[in-house]
Parts: C-alpha cells; structure tokens; sequence
C-alpha cells in the first residue's frame, strides 16, 4: 500500500511521540502535591528530584545525535522511546524518593535522542522550504503536551490517584515506539509508503536544496564555534530554562502563590500551553515565508529568535510586580508565548547550516537544553523554599531572556 503524501504522515506520527514525550517529562509536575506529601518532600527536595532528568537528559544527548545521524532515526527513537515509557510506568510503582530519583535519571536519558531523530527525520524527508513548518507541526506538541496533559493528567490524579496517571502514559508510549518502528524509515528511499511521484520530488527538490544551503564546513569543529551556532545555543539555554520553569514549577506555582486546588490548576494551565501552540505554529510559517521572499537566514531565523526573547522578558515584568491571579495568568501566558515562539527557528539553523551532521548539531544545542533543565527546576526550588515566592525564579528568565535576544540582535 502507497500513501499520497507520506513525508506529511510521517512528521504528523513523529508529531505525537513529541507530544508522548513531554507528557511524560512534566506529569512529576502535576503529581507535585501528592508525591511532596507521600515522600514527604519540601520545594527544594522537589527541585532536586525535578532537575536529575534535566542530568539524565545532559549525559545522553550528545551521543544520542551521534547514533541517530550513525543508524538513522527509525530505530534510535523507537528503542529510546520504548525505553523511557517503561521507566515512566514503574515511576508509578515508586517505593521511595531513591528510587524515583533513579527512574527520573532513566527518563532524561532516553528522552534524549527524541529531538535529534525529529530534527534528522524532517531533513532527510522535507525540502527546505517546507523545513520550518514541518518543525513548528513537530514542536508545537510541547507546548500542547501541556493543553492536553494538564486537564487529562490532573483529572486522572483526582480521580484515581498519582500512580495511575504514570501507568497510563507509559503504557501509551511503548504503544507508539512499537508504531514508530513499524512505520518509519530513515530516508524516503527506504520507504515502500511513499509514491513513486511523491519520492522524485522530493529527489528533484533535495538538489535544489543543496545550491541553497550556504553552508561550506560542517565538521565538529565548525559545530563547536561557529559564532551563529555559539549564539543559537546560548539562547536556546535561555528558551530551555523558560520552558522547564513551565513545565515544572508552574502547576506548583499557582498552587502556592494562588492557593488552587488541583482540578484548577489544569484548567488555568491551558491557557499559556494554547498561546504557546498557536505562537509556534504561526513562527513556522512565518519563517518560512521570510526565507522564501529573502533567502536570508538572518531575517528569516535569527531576527525573529532575538525579539521574540526580548519580548518575553519584558511580559514577565507584571508578574512580578502585581500578585493578581487573572493579571498573572494573562502575562504568564503571552511571555511563555513569546519565548516559545521561535522555537522551530533554533532546530532548523542546525538543518541550514549542518545538513549532514544535523542530528549532532541538534544534539550540542540540546546540551544547553538538558543545562538548563538541571538548573531551572534545581534554582527555582531553591530560591522559593528560600524566600517563599517565585519573584527570584522569574528574574532569572527574564535577564536570560533579554540578554540572549540582544546578544543574537547584535
């Protein structure tokens, strides 16, 4: 059987384990209640336990973008997958903080390889033009893994309990790393899916490509210090450290500063993860557009990465200035909009400028990901224990925010 316009299918299915994998990522946040009083934690213990996936996260992902660009994405995803949805299923059969600390590590490290694949998969099946916005129908599930996670996750822990929602999604993810296998193959040409038609465009188009593409050197050294990847990945820590606050401390955040029961934390969360969904969506094609009226990276990439870091910063300012719960939801949510919205611009700069090493380009920028997981869930429940609010913790994104957009605008 042959699909009409298989690449589209195969990015929507890479599009859901995206989605798998940041459920399982952030449902410790939803649980924070429950497995504070169960293991008996405090907010600092909580930032600790958080933090170890931003290490496991850390230690794997260089040499996941090295086996992914080696054996290709079918198989390293598919094995990593089913890897970490079993380590999210015995989360819930957890006896002991040791323990869930252990099964958090394991988590990190086979969720690594999980954008390098993507990013791989949208390379060798998509032209360049189609590039970015493939990447923004890939990524926009991280911030949608939150629009669908937080009601469904919290609703099963009010319903039936935290351990429940664990055995769920790992159940779910070891059904799609099964599918991924069956489904996926490296490269087009390996495919028995796609169309004859569908497969010499693409051909036709990736040598197209190949006049576009600027780049001359894409060894590990040009990886390393190139100045627009140095750029791109210090601002990706920035972009990371704001969206592990939101994973990760902002349920326990409303629920502190605010007071809110769980049922309400999961409906107030929509709201950002909605904003931060529909930004990615329109920052693909936005981009896009930009490059194919321009054919400049800079404008296209860069431009939008450095204001929308900008803006970000500056929406924080009412949030910790005005302890409003509506004000708050309502600048919370436009700031993490913001510093997500250029989110497909950072993984395709690797595409532009190391197609042959894509997935180990990505792999050093995700380094600076899993830094900033270590440290913003780690600070963030350092400085609330310390002080008791959040005021500190969203400093710190906002002069991450500000200086990483001026630095790339500069």
């Amino acid at each position: 059987m042959q699909i009409k316009n298989m690449r589209w299918y195969l990015m929507l299915l890479a599009f859901v384990g995206i989605l798998i994998c940041y459920m399982d990522r952030s449902a410790l946040a939803y649980a924070i209640e429950p497995i504070k009083s169960t293991f008996n934690l405090n907010n600092e213990q909580f930032g600790i336990l958080s933090s170890v996936f931003g290490l496991g996260y850390l230690l794997m992902m260089f040499m996941g973008g090295v086996l992914v660009d080696k054996f290709g994405a079918r198989g390293i995803w598919s094995i990593f997958a089913f890897v970490w949805s079993v380590a999210t299923l015995l989360i819930g059969f957890s006896s002991g903080f040791t323990m869930l600390i252990i099964l958090r590590l394991i988590l990190g490290g086979a969720e690594a390889p999980s954008f390098p694949s993507l990013t791989k998969s949208a390379t060798n099946w998509l032209t360049i033009d189609e590039r970015n916005k493939a990447l923004a129908i890939g990524l926009v599930a991280v911030p949608l893994s939150s629009v669908i996670g937080a009601p469904l996750c919290t609703n099963i822990i009010y319903l039936y309990g935290w351990t429940e929602m664990f055995i769920f999604l790992g159940i779910l993810g070891i059904i799609w790393s099964i599918l991924w296998y069956l489904l996926s193959k490296n490269t087009p040409q390996q495919s028995t899916l796609i169309t004859p038609a569908e497969l010499l465009y693409l051909e036709k188009s990736k040598l197209k490509d190949k006049a576009k593409n600027t780049s001359k050197e894409s060894g590990m050294l040009f990886i390393l210090f190139n100045k627009t990847f140095l750029l791109n990945n210090f601002t990706y820590f920035s972009f990371g450290y704001l969206l592990f606050f939101g994973i990760t401390w902002l349920p326990g955040y409303l629920t502190q500063a605010f007071a809110l029961n769980i049922k309400q934390v999961g409906i107030f969360l929509t709201l950002p993860w909605i904003l931060a969904s529909i930004a990615i969506l329109c920052c693909g094609w936005l981009s896009d557009m930009i490059f194919h009226k321009t054919q400049s990276l800079r404008k296209s990439r860069s431009l939008i990465i450095g204001v929308s870091m900008i803006v970000s910063a500056l929406l924080f300012l009412p949030v910790i200035f005005i302890h409003n719960l509506t004000l708050d939801i309502i600048f919370m949510s436009l700031a993490i909009a913001c510093g997500l919205f250029p989110n497909s611009c950072f993984y395709s700069l690797n595409a532009d400028l190391a197609p042959d090493k894509v997935a180990t380009s990505q792999a050093v920028m995700g380094l600076f990901l899993a830094l900033a997981g270590i440290l913003a869930p780690l600070l963030t429940g350092y400085f609330s224990n310390l002080t008791g609010n959040f005021k500190i913790a969203i400093g710190i994104m906002m002069l991450l925010n500000i200086s990483s957009g001026i630095l790339v605008l500069l």
